[in-house]
């Protein structure tokens, strides 16, 4: 945990972001601090950002370590929502819930989020009528941080087996995701619990056909997210399904079994063996691996190599997403360098601008594992500025540079790249490191082309930006 004192004075250098005082609410729990500190940085942070979950939840967790009820930190009906995405296992009464989110979906009729919470808290308190219309009002729109999709559909399809009217004819029954919408804009959030809902159907013709297209038109999101790798990321998303790693597994094998060419099916299986092979290990290090441990890791990491091999015995791959598995197998099973470069430069032949083989070759070269400080550097000093910020952005303290050095690069990297590929989202995210830097004619550049249309994935709010702003054209006037 971090000092108060370093707290305050990150959230003075933050220029404005609420999530800093969530810490500063965290602290004081730790420190045996008292309420009345904890209601001064609730305050400040609301003025910044009144709908921050983090701020609402870590000030239900002082009032819960200090023997008070975490109900009184439910001020309006909302701040229920922003405490149990926070603490989403808390004990919440259920004609309560009913109520706070009946009066927020009143005063929020737009948030598809508050409308799956007013649902699920209806089911829960056998409100039928009111859970009908609900369902009603969103279709398939499935909020995640409610529920799965899984539960969210068993409960609909409940309402209307006991004879309530849902209507849900103007948007398409799931599973559905004909080839033909492969190439279109979908919203990245659709498309992981539709996959995600195809898996588990078993549709695995159908998500051969969707990743078919995906990997033969490199198409991407906004975000400058890769369709394909969202695609394999729903599959072994736990969040998006109530399936255990073995269950994957399971139903891996079978689509292998059912279409043994599936470049889909290959990868797929490959990284299952490789997640069942890291919980086998446990994520400490090597000296806190038991023997048993090892073997586990061993045998599994074979395993997917097994599945990896087979794949190349098939053809030549067209899936840059197989050759960063196997860079992360030899990684594990100690591969010589040539071996895991040579899958690295397969992997950049297919697509240059996929970051998954460089990240999995980054991980390979670390001290920690077949590298040293000067092969990192090299390794990232060869790459080009796009490349080396969506790399060196997921690990800064290994990139083998000052950190200051490191941000001004990452940020200019992320210029680089939404300037070639312009989106509010990719502004955005330059913004978010530009400004964490000395120079600020790249954050300057991020406004300029912004124009106050920024994306609440990488800034808080509103008075966020302007006090960015702010400092950005300081002395400029």
């Amino acid at each position: 945990s971090y000092s108060r004192k370093y707290l305050e004075e990150a959230s003075r250098l933050s220029h404005g972001d609420p999530d800093i005082y969530a810490l500063l609410i965290d602290q004081v729990r730790h420190e045996g601090g008292s309420l009345e500190e904890g209601e001064k940085y609730l305050r400040a942070g609301q003025k910044l950002d009144p709908t921050s979950y983090h701020l609402q939840g870590q000030y239900a967790r002082l009032l819960q370590a200090r023997g008070r009820n975490w109900r009184d930190a439910v001020e309006r009906p909302e701040d229920l929502l922003y405490i149990q995405r926070y603490l989403p296992k808390l004990r919440v009464p259920k004609d309560f819930a009913l109520e706070c989110y009946q009066q927020t979906a009143t005063s929020h009729p737009r948030s598809t989020y508050v409308r799956n919470a007013l649902a699920k808290a209806a089911m829960d308190a056998k409100e039928f009528d009111l859970a009908a219309e609900a369902f009603s009002q969103l279709g398939d729109r499935v909020e995640l941080y409610v529920w799965r999709p899984r539960e969210f559909y068993r409960q609909r399809n409940r309402l209307i087996e006991m004879g309530y009217q849902v209507d849900t004819k103007t948007f398409a029954p799931l599973p559905s995701l004909p080839p033909e919408c492969a190439g279109v804009d979908i919203d990245q959030d659709l498309l992981s619990i539709q996959v995600s809902e195809l898996f588990s159907g078993e549709f695995y013709p159908e998500l051969d056909a969707v990743a078919g297209v995906y990997r033969a038109k490199k198409t991407r999101f906004v975000n400058f997210d890769s369709k394909l790798g969202t695609l394999y990321a729903a599959l072994e998303s736990e969040k998006l399904s109530d399936l255990a790693l073995w269950e994957r597994s399971v139903l891996f094998e079978r689509w292998r079994k059912l279409c043994p060419d599936s470049p889909t099916a290959a990868t797929g299986s490959v990284s299952t063996a490789i997640s069942e092979a890291w919980e086998v290990r446990g994520g400490g290090y090597a000296d806190s691996v038991s023997k048993k441990q090892w073997e586990g890791f061993s045998e599994r990491l074979q395993m997917a190599d097994s599945y990896f091999q087979a794949a190349i015995r098939s053809g030549k791959p067209t899936d840059g997403f197989l050759y960063a598995h196997a860079i992360t197998i030899g990684m594990g099973t100690s591969a010589p360098r040539e071996v895991v470069e040579h899958w690295l430069d397969e992997a950049r032949a297919i697509d240059p601008w996929e970051p998954a083989p460089f990240d999995a070759m980054y991980n390979y070269l670390l001290p920690r594992w077949h590298g040293s400080p000067s092969a990192v550097k090299k390794f990232l000093g060869g790459l080009k500025p796009p490349m080396f910020a969506m790399v060196a952005c997921k690990d800064i303290e290994d990139s083998e540079m000052s950190r200051e050095q490191a941000i001004e690069r990452i940020a200019a990297g992320f210029v680089h790249l939404a300037k070639a590929h312009p989106s509010r989202e990719n502004w955005s995210r330059a913004l978010f490191f530009a400004t964490g830097c000395a120079n600020q004619d790249l954050a300057r550049t991020c406004f300029a082309n912004l124009q106050g249309n920024w994306s609440a994935e990488w800034v808080s709010c509103q008075n966020h930006y302007d006090r960015l702003k702010r400092k950005a054209y300081q002395g400029t006037e």
